[in-house]
């Protein structure tokens, strides 16, 4: 566990936070999310907002930036503060993933695909040693993200670390209207992962 920055963007935490395991949360924080979730009802968590339930963990309990996101919206979504899919902001995001035996060429497969498939090329493209990305800017204010979370206790590994063979890609579709729009959005990430990974 580290105090590195908290995650700008918790996007890709939000669309996440739904394929990690309770276990991977326990390994890489020392506690189960239902533990954590009792230590913030004890806090009065509930009432403080997304930004400071996140601050807390990692700055009174040592929580890394990232997990600190994934069990602060983990935690969100189980106190009824926002529905499954629904970001801070009250838009949508949908996602879909898959683990893959080697990240990085899984994450280019899926970048072409995912270029094919939405008719342009990524606005930007992160080539993070550890959590690589490319990001789309669709005309109607939609964003896509294309995203390796690495596997086998790599998750969180600090900075220079080499993307791991084995990682979990994620599609997620961000900035959606409604929860109508987030399960399009689904499909098309299922869509995408399967064109590119079969």
């Amino acid at each position: 566990m580290s105090s590195e920055p908290y995650p700008i963007d918790a996007a890709p935490i939000n669309a996440v936070a739904s394929m990690t395991s309770d276990d991977s949360v326990r390994a890489a924080t020392g506690r189960t999310p239902e533990e954590w979730f009792a230590l913030l009802d004890a806090g009065q968590a509930t009432t403080w907002g997304h930004t400071r339930i996140a601050r807390r963990l990692v700055d009174e309990h040592g929580v890394d930036g990232w997990w600190a996101q994934n069990l602060t919206v983990r935690y969100e979504q189980a106190r009824g503060l926002r529905r499954p899919g629904q970001k801070a902001d009250g838009t949508f995001a949908a996602s879909a993933g898959r683990t893959v035996a080697d990240g990085r060429a899984g994450l280019e497969a899926v970048i072409a695909a995912a270029t094919s498939e939405l008719g342009c090329a990524p606005a930007s493209q992160r080539e993070h040693p550890v959590r690589p990305n490319a990001r789309w800017a669709l005309p109607g204010g939609e964003r896509v993200l294309a995203a390796i979370e690495p596997l086998g206790g790599a998750a969180g590994g600090a900075a220079g670390a080499p993307v791991p063979s084995k990682a979990r890609l994620a599609v997620t579709f961000e900035k959606l209207a409604d929860e109508d729009a987030a399960a399009a959005a689904k499909a098309r990430a299922v869509a995408i992962l399967d064109a590119a990974l079969g």
